[in-house]
């Protein structure tokens, strides 16, 4: 009987001892650090105030964002963008003459303080590894994990958003920033180009980008962008045709700005002018300058439809190039063998394929760098018109305004354009891409920044 309890006894503790090894193996499981596994490098990465619970009403100016990489815990460059109740955002640099109003706040209700529609921005470029808590910065008093995912490929990156009450110095890292030069005239300094804007017009009228060497190269625009239309009036029962462009019509009044380590949001009022059969529309747009690429929603308020002057718009908007492009090939989905910028219109270019619609095209050289652009239309559009191709590539033409005679234009045509102006209001986005050491055949690294966006979610971290 002795022998058998003591069997008995030994057998629970046996089992005690494997309880105690396999609970100890599995927290040696749980490693202090996890390398970071996503691989994109081109996205930002945008959350609402609300994924971040421990952290709101905290002073924005006494947080700092972290990232563990190559065993250190080091400060990323970020901003915090505050909004209004109704999602729009605070922009504390006024133009001159501006006043707060109805287009503007200068200052939030809460007074600086994180809220839960407020936007944290940073670049997956950025993030790093995952770090348990006892490598994170010393002096922090709340904090949380942020998890950034690719959808595709369940890669994953990680960053700390902490809070002190004495936060360390913030981040000297300056990924875009914006300089006047000349009275009317902004020059916005990114690290994969350099734009120049006429501040009181709509286009662009420099652009100077990254090269595959890593310099930037020379100034390729001489105007972003040229949108004509080609118009037929109704008026008295006879039929007028006559052509004007939006970028010489359209006037741009800025209004303010905010200038982030990260990226700059920029707001302007337009006012549209159909001079011949006087009607107007007023309408104001936000772009947003990032270390790689710009976008802006363009938005059109009209006070009628259109159709009731209008029997028909035939419409196209392009870039203007100079002839620094030459040597560029010109790509898009409908068009994949590529046309080739020389000044001439080439049997590749009179070939290509122009009634499709597509939301992209690009233009790529193997020294001078790409420029990738995308273009989003309402749904509502999207019923009348297409997206169609367009190239004119003609160094013997002019289309005045020229800085840079003859036409180097690549962009898109839209017919039947007059059923998209109806009364009311329409937004359409713009983005141009300016992706370092590109090559055809890689353009999902862009697509997916909008098609396949970055998955985000936060929490405490691990021990």
């Amino acid at each position: 009987m002795l022998i058998r309890k003591l069997l008995i006894l030994s057998t629970v503790l046996v089992t005690l001892l494997e309880f105690g090894l396999t609970v100890q193996a599995q927290e040696a499981k749980i490693p202090a650090t996890t390398a970071k596994t996503i691989t994109r490098t081109e996205d930002p990465v945008i959350m609402e105030g609300k994924l971040l619970p421990e952290l709101m009403e905290k002073k924005i100016e006494n947080l700092r964002l972290f990232a563990f990489s190559g065993g250190e815990f080091k400060p990323i460059p970020f901003q915090i963008d505050e909004k209004l109740p109704d999602g729009s955002y605070v922009l504390p640099q006024l133009a001159p003459g501006m006043c707060e109003g109805k287009d503007v706040s200068a200052n939030d209700e809460d007074q600086g303080l994180f809220d839960k529609n407020d936007d944290l921005v940073f670049l997956v470029k950025d993030i790093g590894d995952r770090a348990a808590k006892s490598h994170w910065q010393a002096g922090y008093d709340k904090g949380m994990e942020i998890i950034v995912t690719d959808p595709l490929t369940d890669g994953k990156g990680y960053a700390y958003l902490l809070h002190f009450d004495s936060p360390p110095p913030p981040l000297e890292v300056d990924y875009v920033t914006t300089r006047p030069d000349g009275k009317d005239h902004t020059i916005i300094e990114a690290v994969t180009y350099t734009l120049g804007d006429v501040s009181s017009e709509f286009y662009y009228d420099y652009l100077s980008i990254v090269g595959n060497d890593g310099k930037k190269g020379p100034d390729l625009l001489d105007r972003l962008e040229k949108i004509r239309a080609k118009v037929k009036t109704r008026r008295l029962f006879l039929s007028i045709d006559f052509r004007f462009g939006f970028d010489v019509v359209t006037k741009t009044i800025p209004i303010a700005k905010k200038d982030g380590p990260v990226r700059i949001i920029s707001r302007s009022k337009g006012v549209l002018d159909f001079k011949i059969i006087k009607i107007e529309a007023s309408g104001w747009g936000e772009t947003f300058y990032y270390y790689n690429h710009f976008s802006r929603p363009i938005i059109l308020e009209l006070p009628v439809s259109l159709d009731k002057f209008l029997s028909d718009f035939d419409l196209y908007g392009a870039c203007d190039f100079t002839k620094e492009t030459y040597g560029s090939t010109v790509y898009d989905p409908v068009n994949t063998g590529g046309a080739l910028l020389d000044g001439k219109m080439g049997e590749a270019e009179k070939a290509m394929t122009t009634g499709v619609d597509h939301d992209w095209v690009l233009g790529t050289s193997p020294t001078m760098g790409t420029i990738f652009q995308r273009l989003f239309f309402p749904p509502e559009w999207l019923e009348h018109v297409n997206r169609g191709s367009y190239i004119l590539d003609d160094e013997t033409i002019d289309d005045e305004p020229e800085d840079n005679p003859g036409q180097v234009h690549v962009g898109y045509h839209f017919g039947n354009f007059v059923k998209c102006l109806s009364k009311g209001r329409h937004v359409y986005w713009e983005y141009y891409y300016f992706p370092e050491k590109f090559k055809w055949g890689e353009q999902d690294k862009i697509l997916n920044i909008l098609d396949n966006p970055v998955k985000t979610e936060a929490g405490p971290g691990i021990e």
